[in-house]
């Protein structure tokens, strides 16, 4: 094929791929967050060794957490939105953990609809002595900020911020949820 010609069915293609993936959305006005729930998600207690040359002890594990819904407040229907949620420690200089979800697959969420119920938790956890009730009174506590983003067509785009309550979040065994 002349170069020519494969320009041509090359910026044809490029056309094509554009208007099948529609319209940009801007997803920080075609979805709303809504029935959050944030706090520390019971892992149990677990024996692990705590780097100071002893051996190993129970602990109390417990990782940040946010549960919460989306709701699609555009005119049309969404598809193809990923999460990504990045868990940021009081004070810290950097972000301590992220975790990545599908919000929304290929089939649609309509105009007006919200997504099932979606939880995040951090894949590292506070690994605490102590009480459950003085937990977050202990010395390597810190609160926990989640920076929830959402992704669609290469954009990223910021969809809230959010203070994790102090509160421990039942363990309810390994129940499938978008972790």
């Amino acid at each position: 094929m002349p170069l020519r010609a494969l320009s041509r069915l090359g910026l044809a293609l490029v056309v094509l791929a554009t208007a099948a993936c529609g319209p940009p959305i801007d997803l920080t006005k075609a979805l709303e967050v809504t029935d959050v729930l944030t706090g520390y998600y019971d892992d149990g207690v677990q024996t692990k060794s705590m780097g100071d040359g002893a051996p190993p002890r129970p602990v109390n594990v417990l990782r940040p957490s946010i549960t919460f819904k989306l709701k699609n407040v555009s005119a049309q229907a969404l598809t193809s939105v990923q999460l990504m949620a990045s868990f940021w420690k009081a004070g810290g200089d950097g972000e301590w953990d992220s975790v990545m979800a599908t919000a929304i697959s290929t089939q649609a969420l309509p105009a007006g609809e919200s997504t099932p119920s979606i939880t995040l938790r951090s894949n590292t956890a506070f690994n605490l002595e102590g009480a459950r009730a003085g937990l977050f009174e202990h010395s390597l506590f810190l609160d926990v900020t989640i920076k929830l983003f959402g992704k669609r067509g290469g954009q990223l785009y910021r969809l809230g911020e959010y203070k994790l309550d102090r509160v421990i979040l039942p363990h309810a065994g390994r129940e499938a949820s978008r972790q």
